[in-house]
């Protein structure tokens, strides 16, 4: 029913229709890379925004703790007040990186946030060993000073960057998760695409054959009924019957209006046929060519020479 009601539709209609149905599927398949090259660009976006960011803001922690902790040395080590102070400074500046560096990583860290807290307290309480070396050194107390550099803030900087490269590994893990994703969705999008390309071509090879099948069976209808009624005039046959066309398109009302004409034209081709009939047997006739030689007589001619000829012979 359904595909009857499709071949009843207008040639034209049916050519519309599989153009915005190719343009619809084509308009899908653009949207949908469209949306895949978005979604790639988001998880591109996140893995520079969150684990690399993280990983190279903690390796950037990393660096300046180990250089606070040189700096610390340099406090240990300093020979008078001024050299004092510039070490002072030069850590606290430093300080001050890793907390806002730190601050980077309470954003974009993706893990459990109480992680960066305990690294981020630990450093807070590296504090207390710096703040007791200034105090010694200021005190005059410099060898004191530099064992408590040397071997406890050491073990305390090496236990704190371990701990913060626990929080880069954490990052790189996060990174290769969304790296294979990215590669997941990137196969999906390719064998997606793929299909709704074969999907596009399919039906695209289906419509163009089903419309030119149509155009052609129905051009051959017309063109074997008009040869049966020029066969018929032609008096090569008998009989003449409607050009059968079931579809109701354009063809459908051309061929209705060629099978009018053909039941009109027939009954004239009968009237004269039946005329003709009628002169043949009532009315004298006959045809000659060039040379003055008969070519055609009508019955009624032959009727009279033999009536004619009898009476000769009698």
């Amino acid at each position: 029913m359904f595909l009857q009601k499709i071949s009843n539709l207008n040639v034209s209609t049916k050519l519309k229709s599989s153009f915005f149905i190719i343009t619809l599927l084509t308009f899908i398949l653009g949207a949908f890379s469209i949306y895949n090259l978005l979604e790639m660009s988001q998880i591109t976006q996140k893995m520079y925004r969150h684990p690399f960011t993280v990983s190279n803001t903690v390796r950037d922690i990393n660096s300046n703790i180990i250089a606070m902790h040189r700096s610390m040395k340099d406090v240990a080590l300093s020979r008078n007040e001024i050299e004092l102070e510039n070490a002072i400074t030069a850590v606290n500046k430093l300080e001050q990186k890793v907390i806002e560096d730190f601050n980077i990583v309470f954003e974009r860290f993706l893990g459990d946030q109480s992680d960066v807290k305990y690294k981020y307290n630990m450093f807070i309480e590296w504090k207390k060993i710096r703040d007791e070396v200034i105090t010694l050194v200021r005190q005059g107390n410099k060898k004191d000073a530099a064992e408590i550099t040397k071997y406890k803030g050491a073990i305390y900087v090496k236990n704190l960057t371990s701990e913060m490269n626990d929080l880069i590994e954490f990052a790189n893990n996060k990174a290769v998760t969304f790296f294979n994703h990215a590669q997941a969705e990137e196969k999906k999008s390719i064998y997606i695409l793929m299909m709704l390309l074969v999907v596009i071509l399919i039906f695209s090879i289906y419509i163009s054959n089903k419309i030119t099948t149509n155009i052609i069976f129905a051009l051959n209808i017309l063109s074997n009924g008009l040869d049966d009624f020029f066969s018929f005039l032609g008096s090569k046959s008998e009989n003449i019957s409607d050009i059968e066309y079931k579809n109701s398109d354009e063809f459908g009302q051309m061929i209705g209006t060629v099978n009018n004409n053909i039941a009109v034209s027939a009954k004239l081709h009968r009237e004269i046929n039946s005329l003709m009939e009628a002169v043949d047997k009532n009315i004298i006739l006959s045809k000659t060519d060039e040379k003055g030689i008969i070519t055609y007589v009508s019955e009624a001619f032959e009727e009279i020479m033999w009536l004619q000829k009898r009476r000769i012979n009698r």
